[in-house]
């Protein structure tokens, strides 16, 4: 949701800065340059962290994924693993 809403007001900003310029009102730049700027790191960190928190699920699936495989096999008797198929683990 902040993803969208940032991107929506950027564009709402580009829209408005557009219109100012054309309208020879070029005194309207200095007061909106600080928001838009705000804007887009606002956009930029949001981004950032939605990468690292779907790449850190990931890595905490995957880990957990190998150590329920382990414990599987640390837990059952050694002479039959020559005998276990792949199926057998699920």
């Amino acid at each position: 949701a902040g993803q969208g809403t940032a991107k929506f007001f950027t564009l709402l900003l580009l829209l408005y800065l557009t219109s100012a310029i054309a309208a020879g009102g070029s005194h309207v730049i200095p007061a909106v340059l600080p928001a838009g700027i705000f804007i887009i790191l606002f956009s930029a960190v949001s981004e950032y962290f939605s990468a690292y928190l779907s790449s850190y699920t990931c890595e905490i699936f995957a880990h957990e994924m190998r150590m329920g495989y382990v414990r599987y096999y640390l837990q059952g008797n050694i002479r039959v693993f020559p005998v276990i198929q792949i199926y057998d683990a699920y």
